[in-house]
Order: C-alpha cells, then structure tokens, then sequence
C-alpha cells in the first residue's frame, strides 16, 4: 500500500509479487500480480494550536487560537477537549468558535462542533407495575448527560394522573431529601455536567382504577443547553390496578317479627371480575338473637355444625361466581334485650385475599348492607312502692303500682304476687283504675286490662300485714301479659322493682 506525497491521495494502490526458481536455470526470477486500488474515504484532521505571545507576566490574559483543518474526503463532528495548565485559569464566558460566544463553555470539559448541542436523556420506572387501591408506589427518574457539554436550569415535570395522590415530603434527589418539592410542580436539577446523571424518587398512594383501566405518567425534562430551550419527554409509565369486584348483599324474611319469633337471612357473595380470590364470611348476629344450630345451607346444601360468628371458610371464589348462603336466627323471647328502635340490625362481613402477577398478597375487607328485621311486641313495665316502710306487726301498708307499655302492640295485662306472704287485701284506695273485687275477699291476681303502646295504667289498694311476721318483708309484682300477632295469640311477663318493708315487734 502507498500513497503520494503532498496532499493526501485518495486513492490507496496494492501489488503483490513472488520471487521463485525452476529447475532449468538456477536464476530467481519474479512474478507480479495486477494492481489493485482501492479508493481511500474519510476525514483527515489537523489542528494547530497558538498563543498570542510567547512570555507572558503574572496576571496576564492569555489569547488561545485552534485551528483545526479537515484535508480528508468526509465531514467530521469534533469535540475539541484542551486541559489548562495548572498555573492558567479559564476566564468565563471567553470562549468562540468561529467568533460566536459560546457562554458557559470551557474547553476542560469538551467544546462541540457548530449547532451541536447536549441533548439529555431521562428514564422512567415504578418499583410495582401491578398495584391495588391504597397501595404505596416508588416513581424513580433518571436524567443523564452522555455528551460533551452541559445543559443548564434542568427540570423535571410530572403530572400527577387521576387515581393517585403524591405522598408529601417523599421527593428524593440523588439520596437528598427535599420535603418542599412535589413532581407536578417541577424538580428542579440546575446545571447537569457531561457525563454526569441525578436520580429522582418520589412516593405516591393509589386511591382508584379499576383493572380494566391503568394509571399512565410520563416524565417532561426541560433544560437549556447551546442557548436552546431542550424538552425531552421520557418512556410512559402505566400501573395496572388490581381491584377483584367482590359484594356482599344481605337480606332477612319476614322484615317484622315478634319476640320468639324465627327468622331466615340470606347472604349471597358475588365474583364479578376475572380474578379468583380466597374468602371467609362472618356474620355476627345482633345481642338477644341466637343462631339456629344445623339450620346453615351452602348454595341450597346443608351445612351442620357451622356458625358464621366464628367464621366460613368460603374456600376460593372463581371469577365471576356466585355464593349462596341461608340460616335461621331465633329472636328472645323476653323483652330483656330489645333494642331501643325495636330493630334488629346486622350486617355480615367478607375478608378475601388476593394475588398480584408479582406474587404479592392482598386482603381486603367488605361489608354487606343492614339486614332490618322490624319488632313488633309489647314491652311492660311494673313499678311498685310501698308506704310506709316502717310498720309494727299487723300493720297496714300502701301500695302504688304503676303499669305502662312501651312497646308497639297493645297487651292485656294482669298482675300477680300483689301481697306479702301472710297480708290481707283491705280494699282499693286512690288511682284511676278501679277494681271489682269482693268485700272481705283477698284476690290473688289483679286485672289491669288492656293497656295500649305509649300509655300506662296506676292502681292503689291497702294490705294488712299478718300479725306472727316481723323482720324485713322484701317482694316484687309479676306482671303477665298476653297479645296478638298475625292471628296466634302470645304470651309474656315481667318482675316489677322489689319492695322493701321493715316490720318490729308490737310492744303490748
């Protein structure tokens, strides 16, 4: 291979030879091949670097001149790198190129070829792709500078989409804290050397979508670089929301009921997504009502020897499933426990699991709606006081009683254990309701009648003690009462407060 001298040849010239002898003559002779040429491609660089003087005093402005000289066949990018002398400092903003200043720029760093500018990349992640509602995701951004200048007042943009919020205070920058910062505002990174990268975090819940709709960010970089405004928009970032639509819907028959009364609920557990999860049912039952043992059916099966206060193990729901289960509930059948409203209200519970594509497991908790099943029944109340409560043996006593109903039904009423053991009824004395009983006869009950809801009845009558008692004579009033409800008759009772009388011995 050769090439002329002078100026560059663009044509590179091949020969090749072999030297050999024959038997007939000891002579070495030679061979030649063609030649070949090849064209030659590509740029020749020279450059020539001068100062503007050859001695220079301490604190002197040094002029630097490059040239540098393409003699070649083909355009080139150059980046011109020129590292100053220990006893040198660059002056700012000094530097041309083809008289044009280039602020900012400095020749230790890396001078770019005309037009060229450093164009940042940015990279976009989140820790979890697949997510749930109420999840905690880890964005992280990664700008970058891979060219030879540096890019100036860098900020990164991200816009917060709907089914996510930005977790405050939780901005990191290259392993910094910075609590003020929040992506939708802008990140501010200043100057980004060449070469050099930072590292963004930030921290946010997801509060909604659904699996049939993901949650897309993308991150906007916007900085200045060779006196241009750059935007760079990174690689779209999407979650997937998993989010199995899982219901409980409760309902109870009959809605109204009396006390003693039983009473069937049924729940049914619905998979309506394409996702299979795991469940357990619980249901607990309002105070006073009792849950039937061996009543429980799973989808029309019987199931003995299940409670769901304790818990049902469904076992897996497939996607789009559905679960029915039916048992019985017995309510009291005193009026003890009733509740205020005269409602009884309960609601059953599911807790499910689910898994993630990346093998994390989530448990969620639902609850179906109010079941109501409606009271209906008398509630009787007795209140009792004697006077006086100090008496000598065979003495004579006052009783007042009071009967009201506040429940919902109206209810006959009569009243037992009205006298201490050994007493004699006198008579009536005051109260709105008068007795029929027969004069010199003790009655054992008294007849209160009917009493409707919201209303009470007071009745008075006198006893005398019997003569051998003495001591403290304590008592209470049965109240027993019946009434209708579709059509059978029912029947109930209840102990007024108790009576306290205090009797001494008769001094003859």
């Amino acid at each position: 291979m050769s090439q002329s001298s002078g100026p560059l040849s663009h044509w590179l010239k091949n020969q090749s030879l072999v030297r050999f002898s024959s038997g007939a003559t000891e002579l070495e002779q030679v061979s030649y091949s063609n030649t070949v040429v090849t064209p030659w491609i590509g740029p020749r660089l020279e450059v020539r670097k001068v100062c503007n003087v050859t001695e220079a005093a301490l604190g002197q402005s040094l002029i630097y001149r490059v040239e540098i000289v393409n003699t070649g066949n083909l355009t080139a990018l150059v980046y011109l790198l020129d590292q100053l002398s220990a006893e040198t400092a660059l002056l700012p903003n000094s530097v041309l190129r083809d008289g044009i200043p280039l602020p900012g720029a400095s020749p230790e760093t890396g001078l770019p070829p005309n037009l060229v500018s450093s164009r940042l990349e940015i990279s976009f992640q989140a820790d979890h792709i697949y997510t749930f509602s109420g999840d905690i995701v880890m964005y992280t951004v990664i700008v970058s500078n891979p060219g030879f200048i540096a890019a100036t007042n860098a900020q990164v943009t991200i816009s917060l989409p709907q089914g996510i919020v930005f977790i405050p205070a939780s901005v990191i920058v290259d392993e910094m804290f910075a609590p003020q910062v929040t992506p939708d505002t802008g990140i501010q990174l200043g100057e980004i050397l060449p070469g050099s990268s930072i590292r963004i975090q930030y921290r946010v819940q997801v509060i909604g979508g659904s699996d049939a709709k993901g949650i897309s960010s993308v991150a906007v970089l916007a900085y200045i670089s060779g006196g241009q405004q750059e935007t760079v928009y990174s690689n779209q970032v999407t979650l997937e929301v998993i989010q199995p639509q899982v219901s409980v819907v409760k309902s109870v028959l009959p809605v109204t009921a009396t006390l003693g009364d039983v009473v069937q609920y049924n729940i049914t557990v619905s998979n309506a997504s394409s996702y299979a999860v795991d469940g357990t049912l619980l249901d607990g039952l309002p105070t006073g009502v009792t849950f039937v043992e061996g009543s429980l059916r799973w989808n029309g099966v019987k199931r003995p020897g299940t409670n769901l206060a304790k818990g049902l193990n469904l076992g897996t729901l497939t996607a789009r499933s559905v679960l029915n289960i039916q048992f019985e509930a017995k309510l009291p059948d005193r009026d003890e426990s009733m509740p205020d409203d005269y409602r009884y209200v309960n609601h059953a519970s599911l807790m499910y699991t689910f898994r993630l594509p990346d093998s994390r497991s989530v448990q969620r908790m639902i609850t179906s709606n109010e079941a109501v099943v409606e009271l209906k029944a008398p509630i009787i109340q007795a209140y009792v006081q004697v006077t006086p409560t100090l008496v000598e043996q065979g003495g004579t006593v006052t009783f007042q009683v009071r009967v009201g109903n506040t429940g919902n039904l109206p209810a006959r009423v009569q009243l037992g254990s009205i006298l201490p053991e050994g007493a004699r009824w006198l008579g009536q004395a005051t109260g709105e309701l008068q007795l029929s009983i027969s004069e010199y006869s003790t009655p054992r009950v008294l007849h209160v009648g009917v009493i409707e809801p919201g209303t009470e009845k007071n009745i008075s009558y006198v006893a005398k003690l019997a003569s051998e008692k003495v001591g403290t004579l304590q008592g209470d009033l049965i109240a027993r009462y019946t009434y209708e409800w579709n059509g059978q008759k029912r029947a109930g009772e209840t102990r007024s407060n108790e009576y306290s009388i205090i009797v001494e011995y008769r001094e003859e």
